[in-house]
């Protein structure tokens, strides 16, 4: 690898477990992984989601230059931050439109070694806003974007030792 800064982006359809296995990287291998702040300006759907920091449209208006995988999903935006920890893999958590945002971004392209993990589920966790419709597009849509897939199935949920094993087997860590 260069000296590049390495992006792990994790993709995958509603309800995988894309928030949850980024979770546990960071808890268990602070080391090894940091989340990259996302921020959007949707409201809470719970009291004690902490997964964004929520901002309204003028404060994302003013962020936005410094943002990437930005999209706009249901009329609220969405972008997560740049600014990177040299030392320690980078997370961002992006769909389609995110990843093609960052794909077209030179500055981010030249910044960060990019791999895209995908994650799917046999159970994914329902929404009642997201149909099954709905992920399954999703899961048509990321097909061939990411660079390997790992699966929560019904007998064996993913673990961060899974996902370091196929991390370790691409040669990102």
């Amino acid at each position: 690898m260069t000296n590049k800064d390495t992006l792990l982006i994790i993709a995958g359809p509603s309800g995988c477990g894309k928030n949850y296995i980024t979770e546990k990287l960071v808890e268990e291998y602070s080391d090894k992984f940091v989340q990259l702040q996302q921020y959007t300006t949707r409201p809470k759907r719970t009291a004690d989601e902490n997964t964004y920091y929520f901002i309204d449209e003028k404060k994302y208006n003013e962020l936005y230059n410094s943002l990437m995988a930005r999209i706009e999903i249901n009329g609220f935006h969405y972008g997560t931050t740049t600014e990177s920890q040299h030392d320690r893999i980078n997370i961002v958590i992006a769909n389609l439109d995110g990843i093609n945002d960052i794909r077209h971004n030179n500055a981010i392209r030249e910044k960060f070694n990019i791999f895209i993990l995908g994650i799917d589920s046999e159970i994914p966790k329902k929404r009642e806003e997201r149909t099954d419709e709905y992920v399954k597009k999703e899961r048509e849509s990321l097909r061939y974007v990411a660079d390997c897939w790992i699966y929560n199935t019904k007998e064996k949920y993913l673990t961060t030792s899974d996902v370091l094993a196929k991390l370790a087997e691409y040669c990102v860590i």
